[in-house]
């Protein structure tokens, strides 16, 4: 189920429980994980398809597993934190 929530700064976050975003984003981008960090029980990860150059970052922090979507987009130069390598 999808739920738009308003962040501090006023814009949509879209969250899902971890295990149905991570699937949604094979199914629909073809998106595997690339890359993640885990610091103070959040966990930061990046997804990355080489075939259609999608990349999505989520955070999941929530100890019910909700995974919430912080930054995506198509190409290597949209991509934010230096994360070119991998895709």
């Amino acid at each position: 189920m999808l739920s738009l929530i308003l962040s501090p700064l006023g814009t949509q976050e879209i969250c899902l429980n971890r295990d149905e975003l991570v699937n949604e984003l094979w199914d629909d981008y073809g998106e595997i994980p690339k890359r993640w960090i885990f610091d103070d029980g959040i966990l930061m990860e990046v997804y990355a398809s080489s075939y259609y150059y999608t990349w999505t970052i989520i955070v999941t922090g929530d100890p019910n597993e909700v995974s919430c979507i912080i930054e995506f987009g198509q190409g290597k130069s949209n991509l934010p934190y230096n994360l070119e390598e991998y895709i």
